[in-house]
């Protein structure tokens, strides 16, 4: 894969840019965002925890997208909007994140939930 290659002008401002062999990452006035083309990813893709715990999930969608998240079983663990997954009963459940706005960006990890 060839990487990808962005070019800016920057008034009254900086801008930064890094390249890697898979993206191109730009920063413009402090704002970062992913411009490549990869399929968005939870990490990590599955987790393991017991009621009354939490574990902390996260994508790898640049900051400046914004990222809903979803449980398919809140009875067995909810997630919260920053990705924090609480664990309330045992059993197991999807957890989904999608970038607002991008249909084609989803990613799901898997959570089990044990007794304590």
């Amino acid at each position: 894969m060839h990487p990808l290659v962005v070019l800016g002008i920057a008034i009254a401002g900086a801008v930064g840019c890094e390249t890697r062999d898979d993206a191109t990452i730009a920063g413009i006035g402090g704002v970062t965002s992913r411009t490549d083309s990869s399929a968005l990813t939870i990490s990590p893709s599955s987790v393991a925890i017991s009621v009354g715990t939490t574990a902390q999930l996260s994508t790898n969608a640049g900051a400046a997208q914004a990222i809903s998240w979803a449980s398919s079983n809140t009875n067995v663990a909810s997630v919260s909007s920053t990705g924090l997954v609480s664990g309330f009963a045992p059993g197991a459940t999807t957890i989904t994140a999608r970038i607002i706005g991008d249909t084609t960006q989803v990613a799901t990890a898997s959570v089990s939930v044990t007794s304590p």
